[in-house]
């Protein structure tokens, strides 16, 4: 469209109502807008929004086009989000400055073309009443003067939240910031995730904020960084001084190098400050298991729970509910710390407190549990779910693969459902686990198949002998036994009443359907045992011929 006039772009006499355009990697080139910003000025007075990521042809030029669209014959316009990452930006500070966007709160530069020098001149635009939130992500400004530059202003500047990931920068660098804080500039959300920053870096950011009565910080992201347990400690103390009020309610420290002592002391603060949200997951340094209960029994301090021991046992139901300090939207992340996290950790593990038991055992709605849900709603007071043959079937499905026998009430009594199975998993692979590690009697396994595409979907229905074989695969389910392949599955029971005349008719179809399929199965393993007796027979007939014959081998005569 390089050589396009809008010779047909008709006139508007009223101003569109786009307030958000988003024109995200559509490899524009500036000349498009120029030809619309002399057709339709004005046209766009109604936008506050602008998206212009990743088109690596624009230039800054563009957005003198966007100001006519949008302002018209008027000195300014009123956006107030602007991104434009990965775009070519180093002319973007001078355009600022003309005053064009007095309104701008937000400018996204993640990964932009821009030299640390025009990062530096943006300094011009944060000051007071400028924007509030600036993502300068990607921008490798270790080793410059840009970050100094930019926060000049201090407590006269206007930033509320900076965004500094992945852009290199050391302890030295993280000075700057610093001492912005320390004069005053009135973070609320800082993120400096993916950089090179160490305990001496940290100690200086925890003493610029120390040093001051109270600060408006409430996030902080250290993601991905090189702290350890000393770090950590600095952090420690930065809500602990008594001369200084943290309002820092969400830190992020996951994976860097802090130890056990180091996660230890930052889980203490939750509950016991403004702190709520803490990620410690992730870490270089490897827990034990002793290492977690530790933790995993400051959580539960922190949070109000009680923890009553029977030697190594821990008994369920102990404590009561946490108190009403803790908040709706407290979060520790213990995931993925190296150590097992034992009764504890099962017992504990919840929204709230995030730990590796999910990993063994899925928390999730089960079957059961949905049909029980059913129940109540339909006002039932059994326990058992009261359903018509039509509804069981819209449950079960009506193809060949669903099993009879779920017809059959003695049946029922007795089956699994299981969900969220390998698609490797195979019918002698699940035989074989719930008899052997699970110790139940297994008559029929049935894995489900995508209809189309005749692949595992990841469900299953078992038939089992007796009532004792279905509480063992529950308690083998309980205990986070429930594992193929790596993959955790999960086994529910379920208790259903079809309740019509039409259910006796499937009944005794269902009974001869099974019938019909016991006897085949016996066909298919008399067949599959023949032909492994016919191929060992052959097997020895060629050996004894081979013992008989020394100058015959392989079927060649030497």
């Amino acid at each position: 469209m390089d050589d396009w006039k809008g010779e047909d772009v008709p006139a508007i006499g009223t101003p569109s109502l786009i307030s958000s355009l988003s024109l995200v990697n559509c490899k524009l080139k500036s000349t498009l807008f120029n030809t619309l910003a002399i057709k339709l000025p004005g046209t766009l007075s109604n936008m506050r929004s602008l998206n212009l990521n990743t088109n690596p042809d624009l230039t800054v030029d563009v957005l003198t086009a966007f100001h006519t669209l949008m302002a018209g014959d008027s000195v300014t316009n009123n956006l107030e989000r602007l991104s434009m990452g990965l775009d070519d930006t180093n002319e973007l500070p001078a355009f600022l400055d003309k005053g064009y966007m007095p309104k701008l709160q937000y400018l996204n530069l993640r990964k932009a073309k821009m030299s640390t020098s025009m990062v530096g001149q943006l300094g011009n635009s944060v000051k007071q009443d400028g924007v509030a939130t600036m993502v300068l992500d990607g921008l490798k400004l270790s080793g410059s003067d840009a970050l100094a530059s930019l926060l000049e202003g201090g407590s006269g500047g206007s930033l509320t939240a900076l965004s500094l990931g992945g852009c290199s920068l050391d302890d030295k660098d993280l000075g700057a910031v610093s001492c912005a804080v320390k004069l005053g500039l009135p973070l609320h959300m800082l993120k400096l995730s993916a950089n090179r920053i160490t305990d001496v870096g940290i100690e200086g950011l925890v003493a610029a904020l120390t040093s001051l009565e109270t600060h408006p910080l409430a996030l902080i992201d250290l993601s991905i960084n090189r702290i350890s347990d000393i770090g950590a400690k600095h952090l420690y103390r930065l809500f602990t001084t008594e001369k200084h009020k943290s309002n820092i309610h969400a830190l992020n420290v996951s994976n860097n190098n802090i130890g056990h002592e180091g996660v230890h002391s930052l889980v203490k603060l939750v509950g016991q400050t403004k702190l709520n949200i803490i990620h410690v997951n992730n870490q270089e340094t490897s827990f034990d298991e002793d290492d977690m209960v530790t933790i995993l029994k400051e959580v539960c301090k922190s949070f109000g729970l009680a923890v009553e021991e029977n030697g190594e046992e821990i008994r369920e139901g102990c404590s009561d509910l946490p108190e009403d300090s803790i908040g709706l939207f407290t979060l520790v992340n213990l995931n993925n710390l190296g150590g097992y996290t034992g009764t504890l950790g099962k017992l504990i593990d919840c929204i709230a407190i995030s730990t590796d038991y999910k990993r063994k055992q899925l928390p999730h709605l089960s079957f059961g549990h949905a049909l029980q849900l059913m129940g109540t709603l339909k006002g039932y007071d059994s326990p058992e779910c009261l359903l018509s043959t039509e509804e069981w079937g819209m449950i079960t499905g009506t193809d060949g693969n669903v099993p009879s026998w779920l017809k059959v009430p003695t049946h029922r009594d007795t089956a699994l459902y299981l969900s969220q199975l390998s698609a490797s998993a195979t019918v002698p692979k699940m035989e074989g686990m719930l008899e052997m590690e699970a110790d139940c009697e297994v008559q029929e396994i049935c894995l489900m198949k995508d209809p189309v595409l005749q692949k595992n979907n990841g469900l299953a229905w078992v038939l089992l002998s007796n009532s004792t074989s279905v509480e063992r695969a529950l308690q083998f389910f309980n205990a986070g036994e429930a594992q193929v392949f790596g993959q955790s599955f999960m086994v529910s029971s379920f208790r259903v009443k079809i309740d019509d005349q039409k259910n006796t008719t499937a009944e005794d179809h269902a009974r001869e359907d099974m019938d019909r399929r016991l006897q085949e199965r016996r066909m298919a393993e008399a067949e599959h045992r023949a032909l492994i007796r016919d191929s060992a027979e052959a097997s020895w007939a060629r050996h004894a011929y081979l013992l008989a014959h020394p100058a015959y081998a392989d079927g060649r005569v030497w």
